[in-house]
């Protein structure tokens, strides 16, 4: 709860900063808002949700025809798109192989620190006894690792490019999330810290130069 309460302030605080200072400096234009993209899109993306959370629940006949469903709107989503003239979601970007490039890098980074965030508390709290303030407290050296780097790597982005700074990160989460993989019962939060953090680390140095 608490967690919730702060998250809504900062977010009534910058809201209200974003108000008082964010102008806009982009021509603004009108476009038309097309229904039939929005229910496209609502019906492919609850389509395929609500079939990857229940394929394994035993509901396989379910599953399958939500994620034909949602397969399919989205197919008939990105052929719209390319033929309206205003489309809801522009999707020329990706047609450019770096741009593709730069996003699969981004979702293979954040998937990584989202399911470590997942899997990690849960596996102190249930298989080591942690209490969830321990647990939280064994992640929190990452995170500061992930506030220091990720500057760092935004300068020697700026620097020397994207090229060996992905691979090396890339190369780095493979490495420790594999480390992880293999820790049991007996592992200690020491031993976490120092797998966990060289991994999120690694994430700090793909994330923003593939974003940029």
């Amino acid at each position: 709860h608490t967690l919730c309460f702060a998250l809504a302030a900062l977010s009534a605080i910058c809201l209200v900063c974003s108000v008082l200072w964010v102008g806009d400096i982009a021509q603004l234009t009108h476009p038309h808002m097309d229904a039939l993209s929005v229910t496209l899109a609502a019906i492919g993306l609850i389509g395929l949700l609500y079939g990857v959370s229940t394929v394994f629940s035993g509901q396989l006949v379910a599953a399958v025809v939500a994620l034909v469903i949602g397969v399919a709107a989205l197919v008939v989503f990105v052929l719209r798109q390319r033929r309206i003239p205003e489309p809801f979601l522009n999707l020329e970007p990706f047609g450019n192989r770096a741009f593709v490039l730069g996003v699969l890098l981004v979702i293979a980074a954040l998937m990584t620190v989202f399911s470590m965030n997942i899997l990690l508390p849960l596996f102190m709290e249930s298989a080591l006894g942690f209490t969830p303030l321990q647990a939280a407290l064994t992640l929190l050296p990452a995170c500061l690792v992930s506030c220091v780097l990720s500057p760092v790597a935004g300068k020697v982005f700026d620097r020397f490019g994207v090229g060996w700074l992905v691979s090396v990160g890339m190369a780095v989460i493979a490495c420790f999330v594999l480390a992880l993989s293999f820790t049991g019962g007996s592992t200690t939060s020491v031993r976490i810290v120092l797998l966990y953090a060289p991994a999120i680390a690694g994430c700090a140095c793909v994330m923003g130069p593939a974003q940029s």
